[in-house]
């Protein structure tokens, strides 16, 4: 669905992706980084939001793109129900389909009984799962999650998983983060960055091999911050 040539990109005059390259299809993918290591902007580079400097990104003709950012904010004084009715108002859907479209997304994210609650009364991990349902509207074949899970508490973190874990197989998910565990058991494919350059693609399995040999085992678990693949 995402194919990425030699893409460079510069801000500030400082380049934060160097010449790099990938392919992404249907399934889960663990976007895994330092703080720093280029996620985020690689993740506005495919929604456009960035200008490419150098190189290009093909996206399949006709891919719809869902997009939380790292910082989701909304409007505290309208409800959850009105905030997605905004936003399906910008992205232009269908307004025959809008009531039981917004209400099937509330669903999934596990939202639907605070729906006539005021955004400003939401907890954190409730703001997150909005952002989550605001991508999600259109039904995106693409769904980009930019740190989803940052600053939330374990037990938001198992939610935001679950609902991942019952998406439709046939999207494309990049779910970007630098804490290794919210991407252990639900992503089939990971993709490290390291200093705006990739530093390993494949599975998981691919991942532990490679995290196993001599000469790089030391890298591995300092970027991992220790952690053990299981």
């Amino acid at each position: 669905m995402i194919e990425i040539n030699n893409l460079n990109v510069r801000l500030s005059k400082k380049n934060i992706l160097k010449n790099l390259t990938a392919d992404f299809d249907n399934g889960i993918y663990g976007l895994l980084g330092q703080n720093g290591a280029g996620k985020t902007t690689l993740i506005r580079s495919i929604s456009g939001y960035y200008q490419v400097n150098d190189g290009c990104v093909k996206i399949s003709r006709d891919m719809k793109i869902g997009y939380l950012p790292q910082y989701f904010n909304s409007f505290k004084h309208l409800t959850c129900n009105e905030t997605l009715e905004y936003y399906y108002h910008i992205k232009k859907l269908p307004k025959a389909d809008k009531r039981e479209h917004i209400s099937t997304v509330l669903k999934l994210v596990n939202l639907l009984e605070n729906a006539d609650k005021k955004v400003g009364a939401f907890s954190g991990g409730m703001l997150r799962r909005l952002g989550l349902a605001q991508a999600m509207l259109g039904d995106p074949q693409i769904l980009l999650l930019d740190e989803p899970t940052s600053g939330l508490d374990p037990e938001e973190r198992l939610r935001f998983k679950n609902i991942l874990k019952g998406f439709d197989s046939n999207k494309l998910i990049l779910l970007s983060t630098h804490i290794v565990s919210d991407i252990e058991g639900i992503c089939e494919k990971i993709f490290i960055l390291h200093h705006g350059e990739k530093l390993f693609s494949g599975t998981q399995q691919d991942l532990v091999k490679i995290a196993e040999r001599p000469d790089i085992e030391s890298s591995f678990i300092h970027l991992t911050g220790g952690h053990e693949w299981n």
